[in-house]
C-alpha cells in the first residue's frame, strides 16, 4: 500500500498540488482524488445504479462544480 501512496503523491497528487499554488493545495488535491475514486468504485466496481449507467456529460454537471470548489475554494 506505501508504494501505492507514494505513486499517486509524486505522480498525480504532488503536479496538481504544485499547479494550485496555494496553503492547503495538499488537502485540495487529495481531496480530488478522493473524489473519483469514490465515484470509480461506485461506478465500476460496484455498479451501483443509477451512477452506472449514467451518462459521462450527466456526471460531469453534477460534480464538477464539487471538484471546481476542491481545486479553487469558494
Amino acid at each position: 500500500m506505501g508504494m501505492i501512496r507514494d505513486l499517486l503523491g509524486r505522480e498525480v497528487f504532488g503536479p496538481i498540488t504544485a499547479a494550485l499554488g496555494v496553503p492547503d493545495a495538499q488537502l485540495r488535491a487529495t481531496l480530488v482524488g478522493s473524489q473519483f475514486v469514490g465515484l470509480a468504485v461506485m461506478r465500476y466496481v460496484g455498479r451501483i445504479e443509477p451512477l452506472a449507467s449514467a451518462s459521462i456529460d450527466a456526471l460531469v454537471a453534477a460534480i464538477g462544480p464539487t471538484v471546481q470548489r476542491y481545486l479553487t475554494g469558494d
